[in-house]
C-alpha cells in the first residue's frame, strides 16, 4: 500500500508532524489548506500547500497500513553523515534514485530529509553534514529486495566515497 497525497509520497511520520502544524492552521483532514490559510493569515508555500492539501488522505492510509499489516510492516531511519564538503552531492545522488525507489513494489515512503535550525527547546544540535532517510517498507522481503535492486547497488558505489558513516535503524510498530 502506498501513502499518497496529491500524487506525492508521504512518510508516514512526516505526514503526523505535518498534521500537527495543520492543527496550529485550524485544519482537520476534510479541510482545504488553502482556507485555512486565508483565514488565520499565515502563509503556506505551494510545495507546503500540495502537501498539506491531501494530509488527510495520507493519514488514513498510513494507518490503515500499520493496522493490516501490523506485523509486516518495516520503519527504516537511515542517518548517513557525509563527508565535509560532500552533503548537496549525496543529496543530488539521492535525488536520482528517489522516485525510482518509490515506484518499488513494497515501497510506502522514502524520503530524505535535512536538519534545521528549529529553535525549539530540546532540539539536538543541527547536524550540517547528515541526511536522514526514513522509510517505510510493507514488510522485511520488501526492503531487503529494495537493498538488492541494480539502482540501489550502483547508488551504494557511487556515493561510498561521499559518506563518512551510516546508521541504520530497522523498526516496527511497538503496539499491537
Amino acid at each position: 500500500m502506498k501513502v499518497k497525497n496529491n500524487g506525492m509520497n508521504c512518510n508516514f511520520a512526516v505526514v503526523i508532524l505535518m498534521s500537527m502544524f495543520m492543527l496550529v492552521l485550524g485544519c482537520d483532514k476534510d479541510t482545504d489548506i488553502n482556507s485555512a490559510v486565508r483565514r488565520t493569515g499565515r502563509a503556506v508555500g505551494s510545495g507546503a500547500t500540495r502537501f498539506f492539501n491531501g494530509v488527510g488522505e495520507g493519514i488514513d492510509a498510513a494507518s490503515a497500513a500499520i493496522k493490516e499489516e501490523k506485523d509486516g510492516v518495516v520503519f527504516v531511519v537511515c542517518e548517513i553523515t557525509a563527508r565535509d564538503g560532500c552533503r548537496d552531492k549525496l543529496l543530488a545522488e539521492l535525488d536520482k534514485i528517489v522516485p525510482v525507489v518509490r515506484r518499488e513494489k513494497g515501497c510506502i515512503s522514502y524520503t530524505p530529509l535535512v536538519d534545521i535550525a528549529s529553535g525549539i527547546e530540546n532540539q539536538s544540535p543541527q547536524r550540517v553534514n547528515t541526511v536522514t532517510l526514513v522509510e517505510c517498507w510493507e514488510s522485511e522481503t520488501a526492503l531487503k529486495a529494495h537493498l538488492a535492486q541494480d539502482h540501489m547497488v550502483a547508488y551504494s558505489i557511487v556515493v561510498k566515497n561521499l559518506c563518512e558513516n551510516t546508521v541504520l535503524h530497522v523498526t516496527r510498530a511497538a503496539s499491537k
